[in-house]
């Protein structure tokens, strides 16, 4: 596997939370520009389209879930959205406000163990790359054991050469750094502090940059979903599946693995 398992600000427990959460704003923006939440939406309603309840683990601070939630609900679906992560956002009341049909569980779901939250279908989008190989592994294993439908989206695929990664990591940074102060302005709700925190001294774009780069490193490929697959026990009428997102939209990136009962 030649996935590296770097580090990401965002990650750590002793990153301050204010500054995690101006970062996830800011990815949530670049999300949106990318269609993320059409491809997700466009996914679930192929694969899925009788999904009543969606259970979303690694939620953070909401990512584009509720966008996608939004997205299913404006398609006549009246589908029920449950966000959650391992260590539950402090502000959840914030997320879910306005929104009918999406919540966010207080509780603290743990991906890689039974979850006790009933739901037809559990995503992962855009986190599944934090984690390292043995917490994904259980993570699929958990899903097929327990027959539960799973879909994971990445935004990216594993194309560039780590050599070629490392060899571009400086420029890639910058041009990064870059882009996530100009998407900064396009961050609502806008405040203050994050523009200063963007424009003045500028952490954010900083630590943005760093954990995008990161990421790419940490995205599994499509061979390193296979390994990750192979290592699983046999389940009898589980199956796993493949898809690269453009073929669910056209110029969509990355790629989403479906796991479900057939």
């Amino acid at each position: 596997m030649k996935r590296i398992q770097l580090f990401e600000f965002e990650d750590q427990g002793w990153f301050p939370d204010v500054i995690r959460r101006m970062m996830l704003r800011v990815l949530v923006v670049m999300n949106r520009l990318m269609s993320v939440q059409h491809v997700v939406k466009d996914m679930i309603e192929s694969r899925f389209n009788q999904a009543q309840s969606i259970l979303d683990l690694g939620s953070g601070s909401g990512g584009i879930m509720p966008e996608v939630h939004r997205e299913l609900r404006t398609s006549g679906q009246t589908v029920r959205t449950t966000l959650s992560d391992l260590h539950p956002d402090a502000h959840a009341d914030q997320i879910t406000q306005g929104i009918d049909g999406l919540s966010y569980s207080k509780k603290p779901v743990d991906a890689t163990e039974p979850i006790e939250v009933d739901a037809d279908l559990m995503t992962m989008i855009n986190c599944f790359h934090h984690m390292p190989p043995q917490q994904a592994a259980r993570i699929l294993t958990t899903a097929q054991s327990e027959g539960r439908a799973i879909l994971i989206y990445e935004m990216a695929e594993k194309k560039v050469p780590t050599l070629l990664w490392i060899l571009t990591l400086p420029l890639g940074i910058v041009v990064t750094a870059l882009m996530g102060m100009l998407l900064t302005f396009k961050v609502r709700p806008f405040s203050l502090s994050q523009f200063v925190l963007t424009w003045i001294v500028p952490i954010v774009p900083i630590c943005y940059a760093w954990d995008g780069q990161a990421s790419m490193a940490r995205i599994y490929s499509e061979k390193d979903l296979g390994q990750l697959l192979e290592s699983l026990p046999q389940a009898q009428g589980y199956q796993w599946e493949y898809v690269k997102a453009s073929e669910v939209r056209a110029k969509a990136p990355g790629y989403f693995l479906v796991g479900r009962q057939s």
